[in-house]
């Protein structure tokens, strides 16, 4: 969840001497909403909501993508 709150200088300040600062923001973070989503864990929604809001297009559909499955997930276990 932590990672979904990263804006870009924390990454590269973060990241910026390793193997993952390669794979840039985008990536790092869309992974963490598709694990997220399909952890189901619905106390990730608030982080997902916010990430649903970043600039970058692949996060933001990633976390509407991930605050969805869980919401399926919940509707589906009433």
């Amino acid at each position: 969840i932590e990672l979904l709150g990263l804006s870009h200088s924390e990454f590269r300040r973060r990241f910026r001497d390793t193997p993952r600062f390669r794979r840039r923001r985008t990536n790092l973070l869309r992974n963490a909403a598709l694990v997220l989503g399909n952890s189901g864990d619905e106390n990730a929604i608030p982080a997902l909501e916010a990430a649903a809001r970043d600039e970058d297009e692949i996060i933001a559909d990633a976390a509407r993508w991930a605050i969805e499955r869980i919401r399926e997930r919940e509707r589906s276990a009433k």
